[in-house]
């Protein structure tokens, strides 16, 4: 769901390359978020303050952790191990981004409420409902 125009949200899937990209042309803010292969590299990047994001996953980290010191803003990523499920929140002005990929089952939800600007993309395994 976007209930605004000015925010435009893309998640990109192709096939084995697992590339999500999500933009936000709003503020100029393009956050990217790329997946090679077994490498695991997740990159965040935010024009908007010269500000960038790279988080890599060599094996299979538990934790990610990308602060963001020019508003205070905090960015999570978890990564467990089964449930590979990534985290990001900023809490600057209650915008929660939420990914969560477990392994297959290739089920993106992306939501967007209007003041709380949540998005949540979520991809569960084929046993997860």
């Amino acid at each position: 769901m976007q209930p605004r125009a000015a925010d435009a949200y893309i998640v990109m899937q192709p096939r084995a390359a697992d590339a999500y990209i999500v933009m936000q042309p709003r503020a100029a803010d393009a956050y990217i978020v790329m997946q090679p292969r077994a490498a695991d590299a997740y990159i965040v990047m935010q024009p908007r303050a010269a500000d960038a994001y790279i988080v890599m996953q060599p094996r299979a980290a538990d934790a990610y952790i990308v602060m963001q010191p020019r508003a205070a803003d905090a960015y999570i990523v978890m990564q467990p191990r089964a449930a590979d499920a990534y985290i990001v929140m900023q809490p600057r002005a209650a915008d929660a981004y939420i990914v969560m990929q477990p392994r297959a089952a290739d089920a993106y939800i992306v939501m967007q409420p209007r003041a709380a600007d949540a998005y949540i993309v979520m991809q569960p395994r084929a046993t997860d409902t």
